[in-house]
């Protein structure tokens, strides 16, 4: 197929596990997205974007491949046994106004660019990252809890305007930082930080470490990712929808 276009008030769904290929560019507006098994190829093409109103969901093992220019804007993305990979050079950026959650053995971009995704989060339901789950990007949360949990792997970036980020389990956090100057981290069982944590309060308990190598300036200067201005303010931009 050569292009998909949905511009739709109902749901949208794939099922089976067949492989669905798309050449160039995809545009699916609906009420809820559902990708419940099989695999989506967009084989690189110039545009993939989804505007849902509400859920869109990936389970059964379902799989995105090759996105290049991706945009997901949605009420929420539950990720709850799903796979997006991205294409090399190519980008996501995810906007979730009430719900961002992995689980089971997901994966978003997994050994990709950490540059490549981004997923801004603007709800107040806590966001949930648990069970054996692979993320590599930014990941920007703007006012809710935040539970890293489970035998997890983040790789990238946290940043967080919400009360707590909590990590637990044997969760690693491979990261340039987990930000949240405003936030109480919270670190308990065998989580693991490597990377800088900078917290309004830090509690750490059981078995976690904190393991931090470089000068923080030589891994975030000024202005270079997102927070910060050239005079090294605090300028930190969230999205809201």
């Amino acid at each position: 197929m050569d292009k998909l276009y949905v511009d739709s008030s109902q749901a949208f769904s794939t099922s089976g596990n067949g492989t669905l290929r798309i050449s160039s560019e995809v545009l699916v507006k609906a009420s809820s997205a559902s990708f419940s098994s099989g695999v989506v190829d967009f084989m690189n093409g110039s545009r993939q974007e989804f505007q849902i109103a509400n859920t869109m969901s990936l389970t059964g093992n379902a799989v995105m491949n090759g996105i290049s220019n991706g945009v997901i804007n949605c009420g929420s993305l539950n990720i709850q046994q799903g796979h997006i990979n991205i294409a090399e050079e190519g980008n996501l950026e995810v906007f979730a106004s009430m719900g961002f959650n992995m689980g089971g053995s997901s994966t978003l971009n997994d050994g990709g660019d950490r540059n490549a995704v981004r997923v801004d989060y603007a709800g107040t339901n806590n966001l949930d990252l648990t069970g054996n789950i692979r993320y590599t990007g930014i990941l920007n949360i703007l006012q809710a809890n935040a539970s890293l949990g489970g035998s997890g792997e983040i790789d990238g970036l946290v940043i967080s305007g919400g009360p707590n980020v909590n990590l637990h389990g044997n969760f690693l956090a491979n990261v340039i930082a987990v930000y949240a100057p405003n936030s109480t981290v919270n670190m308990v069982g065998s989580a693991t930080v490597r990377g800088a944590i900078v917290a309004d309060r830090f509690v750490a308990g059981g078995n976690s470490r904190v393991v931090f190598e470089s000068e923080t300036e030589e891994l975030f200067p000024p202005g270079t990712i997102g927070f910060g201005d050239e005079e090294g303010q605090e300028d930190t931009e969230f999205w809201s929808r």
